[in-house]
């Protein structure tokens, strides 16, 4: 399948909207300037970030390639101006409709943090006690083995249980629910007599139905349906215009369809669902250019600072341990040590990775339209890094130093668990007209179940190797990237006398990489 890419510029002044379908199989291209009927979403001039989205092309339509996603979308903003907006691929394979910026995909988790910030806003109103037991506005919901608080709840503490995946039996599975929910009350009646899972503030444990319990709070302290107002409070102040509830019977413009993997690694439909049983915690459908936006006005003073600290700060258990997660945010810091307030999303037919780094006012929001793809934390680090060095005025260059050659190399580090990791494998780097060209190849890396989604489908049948996207430097640092179908592998190191000596992330580890290299060997 040839990606499609269409992207959105603003050359001076008027606006276009231009359009590139590059058929290579066909030899042909077409390009048509936008009709006035047809929404635009605006980017500014980018000269400054012009080698950062070059950068990022390049890895997107790597990781195109090697994940064999339908569609992927992304959108980056600095400073509060949307510097990138570009889509891949097909948001309707049957009928070849390519991804523009336009369209809107299911984002599923997000939707906690657009929750959150409605939470925020009464919070700051004086309208919610978080020490108070949600009881105290939701009086349908009965008392527990167990007291909880609002605070407890939005940070995934509370005790209030997860999903009932009924060993993925499409019918039973509560994540793929095809019923409709009238209301909140309604939603909440799936969970509503179930024990708590744990003494709350014991331990950490995701939780949807905490969120969908959250959004009854916001009804009896706002006196608006949970919907209304979070369009009339969120969404709209923030001009989020392509943001709203994944609706199945209502008409939505630019709405992908939603595609999975099955057993066989095959792609196919998602099934049919209906998201009124979580409209708080994984129902809404939205752009990367409305997510940017989103997250653009949350480090820009959409919420007072003080309330900032107690939303992004994490939540500890009772243990003393840190969750890394604070009030409908998860916190942290990226590969290279920067603050990052971020969410995911996993949606049937969609997945989505939406990263703040609030000290720098950038943002950027990554979309796919399939369950279990690469969109992750890291992959949205990986893209957004370019534009963290643009602008502080810092770039990556290509290495004076040949690079090229045969390497080995073991790692000693750490999985997402910290659990201790060992790691080894070979790579290969052969100089070309730009750059250079190449895969990594990891050969004992831990063994791990393939992946399957919580709506039953499954990652890809199995890894491989990983092709060299993109390799760069900055002084005697070399950084190689390469994509697979998991999303991106890194290795940062310095060369003396065939001699390398790094850090590596990739496949689930992190940690300090040793290896060597031969030079005009033949490539395995």
């Amino acid at each position: 399948m040839t990606p499609l890419r269409w992207h959105i510029l603003r050359l001076g002044t008027p606006m276009l909207l231009l359009a590139s379908l590059l058929c290579s199989g066909l030899g042909n291209s077409w390009h048509a300037a936008a009709q006035t009927a047809l929404p635009y979403v605006e980017q500014l001039p980018a000269r400054k970030y012009a080698q950062a989205i070059d950068r990022g092309r390049t890895l997107l339509q790597a990781l195109m390639l090697s994940s064999k996603v339908p569609g992927l979308s992304v959108a980056v903003v600095v400073d509060g101006d949307v510097v990138w907006a570009e889509g891949f691929g097909y948001s309707d394979l049957e009928n070849r409709v390519p991804i523009t910026p336009l369209t809107k995909f299911r984002i599923g988790s997000v939707s906690k943090s657009i929750t959150s910030t409605g939470l925020a806003l009464l919070y700051e109103q004086g309208k919610i006690d978080l020490d108070a037991a949600p009881q105290k506005y939701v009086s349908y919901f009965p008392q527990k083995q167990w007291p909880m608080t609002i605070r407890q709840i939005g940070g995934h503490i509370g005790g209030v249980r997860t999903y009932n995946y009924a060993d993925y039996d499409p019918y039973e599975n509560e994540f793929v629910s095809a019923r409709h929910y009238a209301s909140v009350r309604d939603a909440i009646s799936v969970f509503r007599d179930s024990p708590l899972s744990y003494q709350p503030g014991t331990e950490y444990l995701y939780s949807t139905y905490g969120f969908v319990l959250l959004s009854g709070v916001i009804e009896t302290a706002s006196g608006q349906d949970y919907i209304s107002y979070i369009n009339d409070h969120v969404i709209e102040p923030l001009r989020l215009r392509n943001t709203m509830p994944d609706n199945n019977d209502a008409i939505v413009s630019f709405r992908s369809r939603f595609y999975m993997r099955n057993i066989n690694g095959e792609l196919v439909n998602a099934p049919f669902v209906d998201c009124s049983n979580k409209w708080a915690a994984g129902g809404w459908i939205s752009t990367p250019s409305d997510l940017v936006r989103f997250g653009s006005g949350l480090v820009n003073g959409f919420l007072k600072e003080d309330t900032r600290k107690i939303w992004w700060t994490s939540q500890k258990t009772s243990d003393g341990k840190n969750t890394g997660y604070g009030i409908g945010f998860f916190v942290g810091q990226d590969f290279d040590g920067r603050r990052i307030v971020s969410h995911g999303g996993g949606s049937a037919g969609g997945t989505t990775a939406w990263v703040m780094f609030p000290d720098d006012e950038v943002v950027i929001a990554m979309n796919v339209n399939m369950s279990v793809s690469p969109m992750s934390e890291p992959t949205a680090e990986t893209i957004a890094e370019a534009f963290l060095n643009a602008r502080h005025g810092s770039s990556s260059a290509a290495t004076a130093v040949d690079l090229s050659g045969n390497y080995t190399f073991s790692v000693r580090g750490r999985d997402d668990k910290e659990h201790d990791k060992e790691l080894s494998g070979r790579f290969r780097l052969t100089r070309a007209k730009e750059g250079y060209t190449g895969a990594i190849v990891p050969e004992n890396e831990p063994q791990a179940l393939r992946r399957r989604a919580q709506d039953g489908s499954y990652g890809p049948l199995s890894l491989g190797e990983s092709s060299v996207a993109l390799v760069s430097g900055a002084g005697e640092q070399v950084h190689v990237v390469a994509a697979d179908s998991d999303g991106f592998i890194h290795i940062w190191f310095k060369l003396k006398d065939d001699v390398i000596d790094g850090r590596w992330m990739g496949r689930g580890v992190t940690g300090l990489l040793h290896g060597t290299r031969r030079v005009n060997s033949k490539t395995d």
